[in-house]
């Protein structure tokens, strides 16, 4: 049996840390405090859920270790690791993130998924706005300028991006430090984790900061 692997987790403050060896999911200041002052309860907060995966096309109930995930995610804000088969459905999770978290906090929520297969991401894509969601992949090959300004404007529930396009890129870096991304980037997932050939314990806020650091223009 293959296995993927993600790993997913809060930060210590309100931004979206970006570890390359492995995913990590931040609350914003403002999200947090929200969720703080509203705690849900198991029952309403699984309504919730079934309500969100019934009107994007889902099934209902969702697999043990799905639900699990993301109600460890976004109700109790914990740092998540999902070590799942393939065919299992990983790709639900951090789609049902920002969907959910519209619900709770009633605006827009954005999801940036880090991708290091470029077709995995157009396929994702594809499938996505089959079903109604708001998604674009951004990278070398993304030539619709429509789209690139959607993107920077936040515009899209689910942006995927490779990991080159977001360190390398200025135009990308910059966007993770702009307002309405502060305001409204919910997380942050590096799918197919099982692709990272080097990994270590030391990347933290070292690959933060080439993330954020303020920028103008493309690389």
């Amino acid at each position: 049996m293959s296995l993927d692997c993600h790993r997913w987790r809060h930060g210590p403050d309100g931004w979206a840390e970006c570890e390359i060896r492995s995913c990590r999911w931040s609350l914003g200041e403002s999200f947090r405090g929200k969720m703080a002052a509203s705690p849900t309860v198991e029952d309403e907060f699984r309504s919730l859920l079934e309500s969100v995966c019934k009107d994007f096309g889902r099934p209902w109930p969702l697999k043990p270790l799905q639900e699990k995930v993301v109600t460890y995610f976004v109700q109790k804000r914990k740092d998540v690791f999902a070590c799942l088969p393939t065919g299992y459905g990983k790709t639900e999770l951090y789609t049902l993130v920002p969907l959910v978290m519209e619900r709770l906090l009633g605006k827009h929520c954005v999801m940036l998924v880090v991708s290091p297969l470029l077709s995995l991401m157009q396929d994702q894509v594809q499938r996505l706005q089959q079903r109604g969601i708001k998604a674009a992949y951004v990278g070398e090959t993304q030539k619709d300028a429509d789209v690139k300004r959607g993107v920077v404007d936040g515009k899209y529930s689910l942006v995927f991006a490779s990991p080159e396009a977001i360190l390398n890129s200025k135009t990308w870096r910059g966007m993770l430090t702009n307002k309405t991304y502060r305001e409204h980037l919910v997380g942050v997932a590096v799918d197919e984790a099982h692709c990272i050939t080097s990994w270590s314990s030391v990347i933290t806020y070292t690959t933060l900061n080439g993330c954020s650091a303020p920028a103008s223009g493309d690389s």
